[in-house]
């Protein structure tokens, strides 16, 4: 799964504030209670069927791992073609006669908990399974017919440069040096373009569109378009490329 929080960069990696590098992780999704799944992946998947979970490990630089779980709802599909469920971070509390207590509370008094993440993709088929990398994250005021409509304005203007010149006509004079990168790898024709890896919405209408860099659990960057649509179409407001 491409998302966990919804900023204007995504990413499944942690961002270490004091020293601004990504922790190694390695995330692992699970869908049915198995002899060979961790114990703890048993334990939430027998008492929520449908549920799957994901176990993100972080690997420290002084050899110490430690786990971030996710609850990974069920998966459904509207009349749009658009398929959703919900990834909402969760801690194991130790319960009696060895079971664990799920909930949202930090195990730590100074921990946090990330606000729960609308996950979507659009299909012609049957929904995606939800460790899917077709998945974006989305703002939790975005319907399913705005996300149809980024996800064909991208896929219009990823297949023609025609399209893709008319859609950033505002930033012709403005354009960083990334900028020319970004559209060649765009437009490449024998790889798949920049996959969607994240949508917010502004309160002007206007939305956040951001791109990693790899189909990958550790992206090191990130470019995110500004859109915003008139009787135009859609036209980009403000580029940008981060990087992590």
């Amino acid at each position: 799964m491409r998302g966990l929080g919804l900023a204007l960069i995504l990413t499944a990696g942690v961002l270490a504030p004091a020293s601004a590098f990504v922790i190694p992780n390695t995330p692992k999704t699970y869908f049915v209670a198995d002899p060979s799944s961790p114990a703890l992946a048993n334990d939430y998947l027998r008492g929520h069927p449908g549920d799957a979970i994901e176990i993100v490990t972080f690997n420290f630089p002084d050899q110490h791992t430690e786990q971030d779980f996710y609850a990974l709802g069920p998966v459904a599909r509207s009349g749009l073609g658009v398929c959703r469920f919900t990834s909402m971070q969760i801690f194991p509390h130790p319960g009696d006669g060895g079971k664990a207590v799920w909930n949202r509370t930090p195990l730590k008094s100074d921990g946090y908990v990330l606000d729960p993440s609308s996950m979507a993709s659009v299909t012609n088929g049957a929904c995606p399974k939800q460790d899917d990398q077709a998945y974006v994250g989305l703002d939790r005021d975005v319907s399913d017919s705005q996300f149809v409509d980024v996800v064909s304005f991208w896929q219009e203007i990823s297949s023609s440069e025609e399209k893709f010149d008319a859609a950033f006509v505002y930033l012709q004079r403005t354009r960083p040096a990334d900028f020319a990168q970004f559209k060649a790898s765009t437009l490449h024709g024998t790889r798949e373009p920049p996959a969607l890896a994240g949508l917010s919405r502004f309160a002007n209408g206007s939305y956040a569109v951001s791109f990693s860099d790899c189909s990958c659990s550790q992206p090191t960057s990130a470019t995110v378009l500004v859109v915003s649509k008139s009787a135009l179409g859609f036209k980009v407001l403000d580029f940008s490329f981060e990087r992590y």
